[in-house]
């Protein structure tokens, strides 16, 4: 028996009928390596396959052992037919479907992830911890991709599909798994504010200030990946040289220039937006209450908050019943109410400017800065969160022109390249 002859008989058989190793394999209950191996004559299929073998084949034992067809004009062909050839692009598309649909499951868990992240912090007010519930989800949704991407490929790593096709089906599958994969970073660098912009274990984030530091951090991955995937293409040209296609090596050019111009527009717009923030406080953005001087002052802050609230309107909530606290100084000797609450408004032990501070609700005094100390402006909590808001309205402000300049970055460079 000629083993050779009968390895590429084997061969034949399986392509004209439109067979992979693989799902030859699966038929006859062995590893696709041993299929190969038979193919490549380097072992034989044990007898007790030889059966179940030509019976798949349609033709006799002694034709399987022979290597040949009994008549010279039946001998199977060398190659696939058109049949054969469609089955083998069929089989590519439904692994490519395959991988697109199981890549689609694992960025279902990365938006749990998100929506993990979310019920923390904004159902609990615990921000770090919607944002570790959210990295369990993330971590998961990156290994299911990551299983998915071998097992499709590997499924594919046979000698039986057209060169041309292969090719172009493992860039499908390069790309899927590219997009996944970002997109799974993507909502882990969503989620970063819940540990960056909070100081405490046991606060959570503003839907607005998350969203736009969210947003800025988006920015800053999709930024990065334009310039990564510049300079990878600057190396593939460098190492090609001379070789190098003209029109690649221009439209690189453009884009190094459309991403030096766009930098340098982002870098003016963030030191503008660094100079707003230290110019500017929240109280700017918001009347306060005006004391002429220290007797009107004083009324305020020696009432308690509580009492407030009726004529001050948006007060915090402060401490009602002083009297049932017990105060002691820093050696741990009992004191008075008056000596431990006593503050001093500008001059520390001047008594024209001594006073109880029993409003809870003061957030921030600001003298007027002039001649003399009054008239004093006086911010309360609630006033600061109202500046606060609108300091935020004003960083999104900026955040917006990153987005601008950062598009209309990627959309000159495009147009410019479309000429080329």
């Amino acid at each position: 028996m000629d083993k050779k002859t009968m390895g590429s008989f084997l061969a034949a058989l399986r392509k004209a009928n439109g067979l992979t190793q693989r799902e030859l394999a699966e038929r006859l209950g062995v590893s696709d390596k041993a299929v190969s191996r038979w193919e490549r004559d380097e072992c034989s299929p044990d007898l007790s396959l030889i059966p179940l073998i030509a019976e798949i084949y349609g033709i006799t034992c002694d034709e399987l052992l022979r290597g040949q067809r009994n008549s010279p004009t039946s001998a199977p062909p060398t190659e696939p037919p058109e049949k054969s050839t469609r089955q083998l692009r069929h089989i590519l598309e439904e692994n490519r479907t395959r991988f697109l649909t199981r890549s689609l499951m694992a960025l279902g868990v990365g938006l749990s992830g998100l929506i993990g992240a979310m019920i923390g912090n904004f159902g609990f007010l615990r921000a770090y911890i919607g944002f570790f519930v959210g990295c369990v989800f993330y971590l998961a949704a990156g290994c299911l991709e990551a299983v998915f991407g071998i097992q499709a490929f590997h499924s594919t790593n046979t000698d039986d599909f057209p060169t041309g096709e292969l090719k172009s089906h493992r860039r499908a599958l390069r790309k899927i798994l590219w997009l996944t994969g970002g997109s799974i970073l993507l909502l882990f660098v969503l989620s970063l504010p819940l540990v960056s912009q909070v100081s405490s274990a046991y606060h959570g984030l503003t839907g607005g200030y998350w969203f736009t530091f969210a947003l800025l951090y988006g920015l800053l991955l999709v930024a990065v990946a334009v310039v990564g995937r510049w300079l990878y293409q600057g190396i593939r040209l460098k190492k090609a040289g001379d070789t190098a296609d003209s029109k690649a090596r221009t439209r690189w050019n453009i884009q190094k220039k459309t991403a030096l111009y766009t930098l340098l527009a982002l870098s003016l717009t963030f030191v503008g937006q660094c100079a707003f923030n230290e110019a500017v406080q929240p109280t700017d953005f918001v009347p306060g209450m005006v004391f002429q001087n220290m007797a009107d002052f004083r009324v305020f802050a020696e009432t308690p908050t509580a009492n407030l609230e009726a004529s001050y309107g948006d007060i915090a909530p402060g401490m009602e019943a002083w009297s049932a606290i017990e105060y002691v100084d820093a050696f741990g000797n009992e004191i008075t109410e008056e000596e431990a609450l006593t503050r001093y408004l500008f001059e520390e032990g001047n008594e024209d400017y001594q006073y109880i501070h029993r409003n809870e609700s003061i957030a921030c005094i600001t003298p007027s800065g002039k001649t003399g100390y009054f008239p004093v402006t006086v911010h309360t909590h609630g006033q600061w969160r109202t500046g606060e808001r609108i300091q935020n309205l004003c960083n999104m402000g900026f955040v917006l022109v990153y987005v601008l300049e950062l598009v209309t970055g990627i959309l000159m460079g495009w147009k410019k390249c479309r000429k080329t």
